[in-house]
């Protein structure tokens, strides 16, 4: 196919960056190194926490009350009396917006979970063993300390400020040639939709990277923004819940970290290792790198390019035009007690799993979430496994990193069906020297020097943008994110399940000297593509000029009885909607509208055109005019 300009100059964009205009955004040019030593994945249990998961006869009447002199308490004599036996000093709910399930329901109930406090000194199995004596228990778990499964490059992380210097290693190898992924074919077909978000659990994601956030991030107290980091429609900075998901603010995502994760110290200049709040900020560097292969914003004549990150006007105030990415903070920098005692990035299982309960309760009030983004060592523990299973249970990709151990792979998410894991290869197609294997890896990615967004900790000056080359497991999994969320953009018709088959099923075979067992093969993103089936409402969204695109929303989401649908399109535009079902029979059309402002609200009371109610699943929703369409996937229950 012959390709116009502006796709020959994407594909020159991804191949070979934009330096020309990088000067104007910073004036340094050091090349700054920061040694890392090797670590293991999981550093031990937190010494003084534990989860306990009450049966849901007693969890559906039970309650926390506030502490008093350190004594923990609850509503209940008999939980108390427990509480009271191992000196527990807190006792609360770990997923706030968890609601009771009726017995045979599809989603776990997790209302029973508890997260205890102890006292310093007290010894953990024992405190858990006397709780296990309980009739109201189901059981207790531990929670898990891992790393981020990054690798030092050579040893050590490589950043450099924009402009990069000469003889900087710029190609995005990783997109490209015949060991990438097959980006800029795919691109031909889709860039990514911004009504598709992934979920990022990190270490933070710095939100005002220029590359992520735009040329106007957004922030805590700024919801408005062109770029590609998420923006809550359901909330507000105005210090209210708008959205009653029990998240003051979460206006970009939210920060988990409620106390300094407990076997190491906050480390360097890393401030924020406690509070919970709605700044899920960066503090390591880790989380920026995933985000922006993921999404970074693409043909803007900055830094790198995102797998998913759309197709930008060319110029560096040009609009992100890609999937969203949803930053969430579960762990901090820290300094770790290992001979010799060793700075690293930590993430806790209790926060992993608040998380993705929290990507839960965005699913269900109408955030198209495709992936979930893991790179991290990880235990069932903290919660995590009931967590998970909600989270595969709204229908969104888990993806986590194979680790980095040079060893068969024994972390404990890769283990539940439905979950895609990822090794790393090098530009030659190989296995990379790290990464892990074994019959539990699905497939592979490019994860040796990975160009992408960083944030630099040591640089106090937070206005200095920043791409960096690392290595590592953890840079492969963004790489299958950022494809799952193309595929969600293309066809929003496709399951969890069908876009892991596609891209496990559809991969480039291996380099020569290939030998490990990581998977069917390196990930193809326009084989996967190019196997999909064809979307019944569009064709995607191609390497073009880009226009403003239609908005849709649902709420609630999942409905019980009817459904609000916001759309925003141009001023004085008709808009025509449809709902089909799963099999892709429209049950109901609607039109309107939109007024002055380009807004236009209908509602679905949930019945067919025939005036009959329609049964539980899930349904399309499709708004379309002259210009483009956007389609939302909507759960009906009964």
């Amino acid at each position: 196919m012959k390709r116009s300009p502006a796709r020959s100059g994407l594909r020159v964009m991804a191949g070979l960056l934009a330096m020309t205009v990088w000067a104007s955004l910073v004036a340094a040019e050091e090349i700054l190194q920061r040694p890392l030593a090797d670590v293991p994945s999981f550093l031990g249990y937190a010494p003084n926490e534990l989860v306990v998961v009450f049966k849901p006869a007693t969890a559906h009447q039970l309650y926390s009350l506030p502490a008093q002199a350190d004594r923990a308490r609850a509503n209940l004599d008999r939980v108390q009396k427990t509480l009271d036996r191992i000196a527990a000093r807190k006792f609360d709910r770990e997923f706030a917006d968890a609601q009771p399930q009726s017995a045979g329901s599809r989603f776990p109930d997790l209302t029973g979970h508890y997260i205890v406090k102890l006292a310093p000194g007290m010894n953990l199995d024992e405190a858990k063993a006397e709780l296990e004596k309980s009739p109201d228990v189901d059981h207790v778990e531990k929670n898990g300390i891992h790393t981020i499964d990054l690798r030092p490059n050579d040893p050590r992380y490589i950043w450099t400020p924009l402009p990069q210097p000469a003889g900087w290693p710029n190609r995005q190898w990783n997109y490209i040639g015949a060991f990438g992924i097959g980006a800029e074919t795919a691109w031909d077909t889709e860039t990514g939709d911004p009504n598709v978000a992934a979920a990022v659990a990190d270490i933070g994601v710095k939100y005002r990277h220029t590359d992520l956030g735009g040329a106007n991030p957004p922030g805590p107290l700024d919801n408005i923004t062109q770029g590609n980091i998420w923006v809550n429609p359901n909330d507000a900075p105005d210090g209210t819940d708008n959205d009653a998901n029990g998240f003051v603010d979460d206006v970009i995502g939210w920060d988990f970290v409620a106390t300094e994760i407990p076997g190491g110290t906050c480390a360097g200049n890393d401030t924020d290792c406690g509070l919970a709040e709605n700044d899920p900020n960066d503090t390591d560097g880790h989380g920026t790198h995933v985000a922006g292969t993921i999404a970074a914003i693409t043909n803007n004549a900055r830094g790198v390019a995102g797998v998913a990150g759309g197709f930008s006007d060319g110029t560096i105030t040009g609009a992100g035009t890609g999937v969203k990415v949803i930053p969430m903070r579960i762990g901090h920098r820290s300094r770790v007690n290992l001979p010799p005692p060793t700075t690293v990035g930590i993430v806790s299982m209790t926060y992993a799993a608040q998380a993705m309960n929290y990507i839960s309760g965005l699913v269900d009030r109408g955030i198209n979430v495709a992936a979930f983004n893991c790179s991290w060592g990880n235990s069932n523990s903290g919660g995590l496994q009931a967590a998970a299973q909600l989270l595969q249970s709204k229908d969104v990709l888990i993806c986590v990193s194979a680790g980095n151990a040079n060893a068969t792979v024994s972390s404990y998410l890769p283990t539940l069906p439905g979950v895609v894991c990822i090794g790393a290869t090098d530009s030659l197609g190989n296995d990379a020297s790290f990464t892990s294997f074994g019959p539990l890896v699905d497939l592979s990615a490019p994860g040796v020097a990975i160009i992408s967004t960083v944030h630099d900790p040591s640089d106090p000056d937070t206005t200095n943008m920043y791409v960096g080359l690392l290595d590592g497991t953890s840079m492969s999994t963004p790489h299958v994110v950022g494809a799952a969320a193309i595929l969600e953009s293309y066809n929003p018709a496709l399951t969890a399940q069908q876009k892991a088959d596609l891209l496990i099923n559809h991969t480039k075979a291996f380099g020569p000297l290939h030998a490990k067992q990581i998977g069917s093969g390196i990930l193809d993103l326009a084989a996967a593509l190019a196997a999909a089936p064809a979307p019944t409402t569009g064709v995607g969204n191609p390497r073009v000029s880009v226009g403003p695109r239609i908005q849709l929303r649902a709420s609630p989401n999942p409905m019980r009885g009817q459904s609000d649908l916001a759309i925003q399109a141009r001023p004085g535009q008709r808009v025509d909607l449809r709902i089909v079902d799963a099999s892709g029979r429209t049950v109901r059309a609607m039109s309107g509208m939109a007024d002055a402002f380009g807004a236009l609200h209908l509602r679905w009371d949930g019945r067919d055109t025939g005036g009959r109610r329609t049964q539980s699943g899930l349904y399309f929703v499709t708004a379309s005019t002259v210009e483009g369409r956007a389609t939302h996937k909507l759960a009906v229950l009964e």
